[in-house]
């Protein structure tokens, strides 16, 4: 087991200590590594940030241009290369990092107050 740390901003809430299975802290850890990658990229204000905010309203629909295509171009390579393979796994991580950073917009851009309850299903 790995434990793992979850700092929040306000420090009377306090931080979210979590034992995890080492396998599950090895891939949030590559998360927030991919996420800092693409902040120091794209930065976390102005234009391409407002970009992301628009993407993720439109969602995953068929038309929606950004994160389904994204999507659809990783899915792509882990079926080209394989998931066990080096291109492949790195193609399902970012699938998974652009999931993440959907929720992540619309919450900072107070699109939706907050995530929901984990552990309920999503057709109730």
């Amino acid at each position: 087991m790995s434990t793992i740390k979850i700092q929040n901003d306000n420090p009377e809430d306090g931080d979210i200590w979590m034992n995890v299975p080492e396998e599950f802290a090895a891939v949030i850890t590559w998360l927030c590594h991919e996420r800092n990658y693409q902040v120091g990229k794209w930065g976390q204000d102005g234009h391409y940030v407002a970009l992301d905010t628009e993407h993720a309203l439109e969602g995953l629909d068929e038309d929606s241009w950004f994160w389904s295509r994204a999507i659809e171009n990783y899915t792509g390579r882990v079926r080209l290369f394989g998931v066990t393979s080096h291109n492949g796994m790195q193609a399902l991580l970012k699938i998974i990092s652009s999931l993440v950073s959907m929720p992540e917009h619309l919450l900072r851009d107070h699109l939706i107050e907050r995530l929901p309850t984990p552990g309920v299903s999503s057709g109730n």
